[in-house]
């Protein structure tokens, strides 16, 4: 009987470690499928909104938003400045840029003026709370990604 679960102790690890290499190459290979999905979907999704161009977009340098943006975060202890503000109707994006960064910054005019701002990963989750459809958030993600870094 003992010689019976050493022998099935080895073969069982063997089967178990087999399964679950298995499962995690099945796991990845599906990640990795889901990940170009959303890739080939994001590009067709830019293609089919009708985004106005980079150049129309872009906020000027010498705007006022610029300076209440660069002011806003300096208040809250942050160095660096902000460029590429894009901007689409009452909503847009920008960069916080710092010596070793650039952080996406989602913002809400109001008017001419700065609403609201805020330095966050997802300015498209942020816009779309704040009451931007999702062809306007969308656009003003693929411009800001179009400003480059």
């Amino acid at each position: 009987m003992n010689n019976k679960i050493r022998f099935l102790n080895p073969a069982l690890t063997v089967a178990i470690i087999g399964l679950v290499l298995g499962i995690d190459c099945k796991i990845n290979a599906i990640s990795i499928d889901d990940n170009n999905r959303q890739k080939e979907n994001s590009s067709a999704v830019a293609q089919n909104l009708n985004c106005p161009s980079l150049d129309e977009a872009l906020v000027p340098v010498r705007h006022p938003v610029r300076a209440s943006l660069n002011r806003k975060f300096r208040a809250e202890g942050r160095y660096g400045e902000i460029n590429n503000v894009v901007r689409l109707g009452n909503y847009g994006a920008a960069y916080w840029w710092t010596r070793s960064s650039a952080t996406p910054v989602a913002i809400q005019f109001k008017g001419n003026g700065l609403g609201r701002a805020v330095a966050v990963s997802s300015v498209l989750d942020v816009l779309q709370s704040w009451g931007a459809s999702a062809n306007t958030a969308r656009c003003i993600n693929q411009l800001l990604a179009e400003s480059g870094i």
